[in-house]
């Protein structure tokens, strides 16, 4: 595995652990970067991270930003020279969004002499709004858009209901207009875009059902496979 942080690819050392949820958790990984003789003075929090691993034969890449990371400096000889290694923690892109703080909104599908909006055109004036902006030189333009796979989904063509939220992140509100679809928003730093992941079915329904047969027959060992939660150890 390596890493690409600030313009610069890193090897990562063996061991590191990428988890990929299908609920409203979000992914994290936990990498380390070692042997760098030079000190990463410019590695800071919510740095973007691109990791590149092979999976089955295959080269895979996901974005990740920087939550923290512990840096630690190492005598290696007798000269007294150094190195330096980084632990470092990351989480989803789609924590970002969080940043963005709304005021109160509501949804208010069939107000008088008004048409009702559908999902996805509430989700377009939510993001022409109060999505992040940067100055182009001409203009002021979002930094993030609606994927063209979530605009084109039937699904976010229904109407939307009545909704509300007292003082929302960005985040919180897309996240609930995209469960209405049975999906949740993920920020892809690749293309800047937000796309829709589908959600999983009811796992703790399944849980619970589990656990029941464990309490009524102790002598069976049932071992529950958690599919919300992915952990994979890149060696």
């Amino acid at each position: 595995m390596r890493a690409y942080i600030n313009g610069q690819w890193f090897n990562v050392d063996d061991g590191a652990t990428i988890t990929t949820t299908f609920n409203e958790t979000l992914d994290s990984a936990s990498i380390r970067i070692s042997h760098q003789y030079e000190p990463m003075s410019n590695l800071e929090p919510f740095d973007e991270v691109k990791l590149e691993y092979t999976e089955s034969g295959s080269t895979q890449t996901k974005w990740f930003c920087v939550d923290s990371f512990v840096e630690t400096r190492k005598a290696f000889d007798s000269e007294n020279q150094t190195y330096y290694t980084y632990d470092i923690e990351l989480f989803s892109p789609t924590k970002i969004l969080e940043n963005t703080l709304l005021p109160n909104i509501s949804i208010t599908p069939y107000r008088l002499g008004k048409t009702p909006l559908t999902i996805i055109q509430f989700i377009n004036r939510i993001m022409n709004q109060y999505c992040p902006k940067y100055w182009t030189g001409a203009s002021y333009q979002k930094k993030y858009t609606i994927d063209l796979s979530v605009s084109n989904n039937l699904k976010f063509s229904e109407k939307c209901p009545e909704l509300q939220w007292t003082t929302p992140t960005l985040r919180e509100v897309l996240n609930d207009l995209f469960m209405l679809c049975d999906c949740i928003p993920y920020l892809d730093l690749e293309d800047n875009t937000i796309k829709a992941v589908r959600k999983r079915g009811d796992y703790e329904l399944k849980k619970r059902k589990v656990k029941q047969i464990m309490d009524k027959y102790p002598k069976i060992r049932a071992f529950i496979e958690d599919e919300n939660t992915e952990e994979l150890t890149i060696e």
